[in-house]
């Protein structure tokens, strides 16, 4: 049956793997995230006297009021401000209550499917329900991700663009404009949103401090930062977009470099974490009895279990010495 055998115990110690791994790698980018955006606030505050910190517009704008029973129950749980900030780096165009019901189906719905497939089996059930719900969240928050690092590679020449405009008499905030009518997604989306909260009567501390909080990316943060400065003290704004825009292309080859040199550690720690699943795999086809010690007898379980844990831990730890910071 599907509720015993070294295939469905295989595809559970996985299961269960996969999950540590996806909670550790969470926990540590929200506490990274919310470490880099303490310092963004407190650099953006720094600016103004006027100002006593960045309101964020784009979530206004967006309709992510919390009106219904769903919202309230996530502002309570304190979760309501990372599951809107979640769906507004990703660009859906959806809520953090749209999320948050999306997820409680899934589920919900995880967890009757996994009660049937393993017969009835409550674990089974309770421990694939939480893996399926957070599908809906893991799809958003890869989206980010990935829209995150695209807005990051077209960042140098939206500024190159900004510098050729000031230069060539526009203002500011038409720049914005022309780089959000020109150049292509997402960075043209998260442009013309700042130039529509400007024009809706937000501040020009305002809407950037919006643009930060969507996008969560260092080489943004040093722009906004340096944009502000100057709009305060005055100087050369062109000049300081197009330098700004160098040191960020030269950055990027640093850290295609770095990345060159790190993938041999990054596929060993992949290699040596799949290699004990593949050949336990191979050794229960060829000798099922000789295999069947680890989960038909209480030691092999316990082991078993160990084993898997100190290989996730294992994991982590090799890609987190791979993984360098530039």
């Amino acid at each position: 049956m599907l509720g015993s055998g070294p295939l469905f115990f295989a595809i559970l110690s996985g299961l269960l793997i996969s999950a540590g791994i996806a909670v550790i790698a969470g926990l540590t980018r929200i506490i990274i995230a919310r470490r880099q955006s303490a310092i963004v606030r407190r650099k953006l505050e720094t600016t103004s006297r006027q100002h006593s910190g960045p309101k964020q517009v784009g979530a206004v704008l967006s309709g992510g009021g919390a009106e219904s029973w769903v919202s309230r129950v996530l502002e309570r749980a304190g979760i309501f401000g990372d599951i809107e900030k979640l769906v507004l780096s990703s660009g859906s165009g959806g809520s953090a209550e749209s999320l948050a019901k999306a997820s409680a189906l899934a589920t919900g719905g995880g967890a009757i499917v996994a009660g049937i497939l393993a017969n009835g089996n409550v674990l089974i059930a309770v421990l694939a329900a939480p893996m399926v719900g957070a599908l809906p969240i893991l799809r958003l928050y890869l989206r980010s991700i990935k829209r995150k690092r695209q807005f990051e590679q077209q960042l140098p020449d939206a500024l190159d663009f900004m510098a050729r405009a000031l230069q060539a008499g526009h203002g500011v905030t038409m720049s914005f404009r022309m780089v959000a009518e020109e150049m292509p997604s997402p960075i043209a989306e998260e442009f013309g949103k700042v130039f529509d909260e400007i024009n809706f009567g937000s501040s020009f501390q305002e809407a950037l401090g919006g643009l930060c909080y969507r996008i969560a990316s260092q080489d943004l943060n040093f722009c906004v930062v340096g944009m502000l400065i100057q709009r305060e003290t005055g100087g050369n704004l062109a000049e300081m977009l197009h330098n700004l825009s160098t040191t960020i292309r030269e950055r990027f080859k640093l850290q295609g470099k770095v990345r060159t040199l790190a993938a041999e550690g990054k596929y060993s720690g992949i290699l040596l974490g799949v290699l004990p699943a593949i050949i336990g795999g191979i050794l229960s086809m060829i000798n099922p009895t000789y295999m069947s010690v680890l989960w038909e007898t209480h030691t092999g379980q316990k082991w078993l279990m160990v084993s898997l844990t100190l290989m996730a831990i294992g994991f982590v730890w090799m890609w987190k010495i791979a993984k360098i910071k530039v």
